[in-house]
């Protein structure tokens, strides 16, 4: 039978080992000091002479003690209940690997999403080719990143492929069969 009571009275905690009974008893001082609790509802515990809060109240809802959340208000301030009283710390934001990094709808940190190549502006996502580069230079915007790759012409087979100055490699027009080449329009019979 545990029995508890407010400071000045005594504690009695009985504790069962093997059928042997261990009473033990402990005295609170008049005059001890106890630290405030911030808690609607402080908790005595069996063998402390000072109540303690076992749960927090923070932005009109409750947390346990030890629980860790996110302010609803910030998403970007992580809080943790402790004895009662909220403890909250802003996210701390690895470096962004981009020169031009932004600060998105709802993220905490600064990302990087828009690309900037050579005084343009391109979107995540955008492949483009880089002005005066020609055709087979093809670039990508990835998370604030430029990459670049050279396009590799295969060798067309036909007597006169055509360039086009907005494609990067030759194509033809005819048909190559067996070696053999047929001008487009041409129809083989079965």
């Amino acid at each position: 039978m545990g029995t508890t009571s407010l400071m000045g009275r005594l504690f009695q905690l009985e504790i069962a080992v093997r059928t042997v009974y261990v009473i033990m008893e402990m005295w609170c001082a008049t005059d001890i000091s106890c630290p405030e609790v911030f808690c609607r509802n402080p908790v005595h515990r069996a063998g402390e002479c000072c109540p303690r809060c076992e749960q927090c109240e923070y932005e009109s809802e409750v947390f346990a003690d030890g629980q860790t959340f996110s302010s609803r208000t910030d998403r970007c301030l992580h809080c943790q209940c402790s004895a009662g009283e909220v403890l909250c710390e802003r996210a701390s934001c690895p470096a962004p690997g981009c020169e031009n990094p932004a600060k998105q709808s709802g993220e905490c940190c600064p990302t990087c999403k828009d690309c900037e190549y050579e005084r343009r502006v391109y979107a995540d996502g955008q492949v483009f080719a880089p002005v005066g580069s020609g055709p087979c230079l093809q670039c990508r915007c990835k998370a604030g990143n430029v990459i670049c790759h050279e396009e590799r012409c295969q060798e067309v087979q036909c007597a006169n492929p055509i360039k086009d100055p907005r494609r990067c490699c030759p194509f033809c027009k005819a048909c190559v069969l067996d070696g053999v080449e047929y001008e487009e329009g041409f129809q083989l019979e079965p």
